[in-house]
């Protein structure tokens, strides 16, 4: 994986563009996005953090979250898009329960509401979570990869983590996400065999899958093509992502 800014520049080359291009994610410069908060005691939580912008701006905040959800229960989340449609994914809480309660936080919290899918490539991913859509805004913060050898980009509609790879040992997994158009085994945190990738080396790719989609594939199918270094119009908007709990 390369830096933020080396990694926006290769975006661009269309001959590099599926190697890079889920690397080109959630960087905001320094977005360390690492998912390492232990659950804390369920009556001795901490409060989550508090964003530092004001309403109306970009939300930021100083550390991950706390753990909020349950994994033993079934979570959803259900994207709205401004276009028209909808789309439900299945939100694997007891395979990658960090990786989880990361983005329901951030989708309560209203953080995607309003952002776009800014890198969109057909038959590989649409990528999303960004509310500044360049490819390069975060939370604020980063969390570690969380893999599970059960969740894996076996084919269209997995949902997993947009990062920069991996930076002096931690991941940097921020906000940033895409669900996948077609199988795409070399993302994976694993090998085929569960042993480790090595993360840490340029040129290989680990991402977190998170989720699946479960209804509304077609709607997915239907995000517009959006390269960002070069596109003139925006991408299309997520009004809100609602997340069902049971």
């Amino acid at each position: 994986m390369l830096r933020l800014r080396t990694v926006a520049l290769l975006c661009g080359l269309a001959s590099l563009v599926v190697v890079f291009a889920i690397a080109c994610g959630d960087g905001e410069g320094t977005d360390s996005s690492t998912e390492t908060s232990p659950p804390p005691a369920a009556a001795q939580q901490p409060p989550p953090p508090a964003p530092t912008a004001t309403p109306g701006k970009r939300m930021q905040w100083d550390v991950a979250p706390p753990m909020r959800i349950d994994p033993e229960k079934s979570y959803t989340a259900t994207f709205n898009m401004e276009r028209g449609g909808t789309f439900e994914i299945k939100l694997f809480a007891d395979k990658a329960p960090k990786t989880v309660n990361n983005f329901v936080f951030l989708a309560r919290e209203g953080y995607y509401d309003g952002s776009t899918f800014h890198r969109v490539i057909p038959g590989f991913m649409a990528q999303g979570g960004d509310p500044t859509g360049t490819g390069t805004g975060g939370p604020g913060y980063q969390f570690d990869n969380e893999f599970h050898p059960d969740l894996r980009h076996f084919g269209p509609g997995m949902l997993a983590m947009a990062n920069a790879g991996v930076n002096n040992g931690r991941g940097t997994n921020g906000g940033q996400f895409y669900v996948t158009y077609s199988e795409q085994h070399r993302l994976d945190g694993l090998n085929l065999d569960g042993t480790a990738k090595p993360c840490s080396q340029p040129g290989v790719s680990c991402h977190a899958v998170f989720g699946e989609v479960i209804s509304g594939i077609d709607v997915v199918n239907g995000i517009r093509e959006r390269d960002p270094s070069t596109a003139t119009y925006k991408g299309d908007v997520i009004e809100s992502i609602v997340i069902t709990e049971e």
